[in-house]
């Protein structure tokens, strides 16, 4: 900022020593009537002044930091609102694909899960993503305020991904010896799989349409 803590200490100290000079002189006596010379006075007006100079610089120093950091907010969020443009429509997309899934599984009936785990197994619920969402992953942060709702549907996809096989040999095993033989322990993890994986998509596509329309 062009100046520091010494410049001003050294500042302060001008005027103390310019008081001391004053009082020491005797610059005001019992009547009121000034005692200092010229050069005393010149004194004391330059540390004055020194001083107010200082915080003066202080003050412009403080304005321009907090105009910059305003602009940089401003800036991050066109980013991040341009951002959220792109990925809307596939955002949107992905979150559809699981409407048929939230009903059954706030039915709350016990068997709710199979139509999703059917869906995933026979591979007639995709889990790639759109390019335009991979484009971003690894840089989710872009997204400013939505960035921690859209990395949370990325991870817990990229969960059903890495299950995904054992989805299959569980769906297998259903249709081989009957819902009778479920695991019931499986079931649950994979349903808790699924719904956190829905309600995730879901946060994300609307904090990403609210900063899209912001």
């Amino acid at each position: 900022m062009g100046f520091g803590y010494a410049t001003v200490l050294d500042a302060v100290r001008r005027v103390m020593a310019a008081g001391y000079v004053i009082d020491h002189h005797g610059a005001i006596n019992l009547d009121g009537e000034l005692r200092m010379n010229s050069s005393e006075w010149a004194a004391w007006v330059q540390a004055v002044f020194s001083v107010i100079a200082i915080l003066a610089a202080a003050g412009i120093a403080f304005w321009q930091r907090k105009g910059e950091l305003a602009d940089r907010r401003a800036d991050d969020l066109l980013r991040a609102r341009d951002a959220a443009i792109a990925v809307a429509p596939a955002l949107i997309s992905w979150d559809n694909s699981m409407d048929s899934w939230r009903p059954v599984l706030a039915s709350g009936e016990p068997h709710a899960i199979w139509g999703p785990l059917a869906a995933i197994a026979e591979d007639r619920y995709s889990l790639k993503l759109s390019d335009s969402i991979e484009h971003l992953a690894g840089n989710f942060r872009v997204l400013g305020p939505a960035a921690h709702a859209m990395q949370t549907a990325y991870v817990r996809n990229a969960e059903l991904v890495a299950n995904r096989q054992k989805i299959r040999q569980y769906w297998a095993w259903v249709n081989l010896n009957g819902k009778e033989a479920l695991n019931e322990d499986l079931r649950k993890g994979f349903e808790a799989l699924v719904r956190s994986s829905a309600d995730s998509v879901r946060k994300a596509k609307e904090e990403v349409l609210a900063l899209r329309d912001s």
